[in-house]
């Protein structure tokens, strides 16, 4: 009788430890992807908020799939989804942003005003408009069984470069 309880106390023990152990994981999964999901966003609001806006000439698209920006000497800092990979090109160089087993989902840049606002003109209301980027990311965790393996982050940063 004693051997029958013992085992059945066991089993139940075995089979708590085992559903704790796959919990923790999923949650160290989540966030992990939470952090690296934050550090990306920052890194991007960071260089948006120090840095001018490369508007080239043209009428930016909405959404643009690509931050196009200028640093202090006029060297290009780009921001931009390749596949499943984000990639930030300065000089010229690129480099992946993503940690291991992450990859990119879904990125997008609302850039207003879409023209650019530090060249004067009266027709346009914009002209004198304060350059601010809304950027929307989607990161997905790989190689972890998760229910739920997306994060999605929005936020709104604006220029701190006003030429007037």
């Amino acid at each position: 009788m004693a051997l029958a309880i013992f085992s059945v106390v066991v089993t139940i023990s075995t089979d708590l430890f085992m559903t704790y152990q796959r919990l923790q994981r999923k949650t160290e999964a989540m966030q992990e992807l939470n952090g690296a999901a934050r550090n990306i966003m920052e890194r991007i609001v960071r260089e948006a908020r120090e840095n001018e806006i490369n508007y080239g000439g043209e009428e930016l698209a909405w959404p643009a799939t690509i931050l196009s920006l200028k640093d202090f000497e006029d060297k290009p800092i780009i921001f931009q989804q390749v596949e499943k990979d984000l990639q930030i090109s300065v000089d010229n160089q690129s480099a992946s942003l993503l940690p291991k087993g992450v990859q990119l989902k879904d990125l997008k840049f609302y850039i207003m005003p879409r023209k650019n606002p530090f060249q004067f003109d009266t027709t346009d209301y914009l002209s004198h408009a304060q350059p601010f980027v809304f950027i929307s990311m989607t990161l997905e965790k790989t190689g972890a069984q998760l229910t739920e393996n997306t994060v999605t982050l929005q936020t709104a940063v604006s220029n701190r470069i006003y030429k007037r």
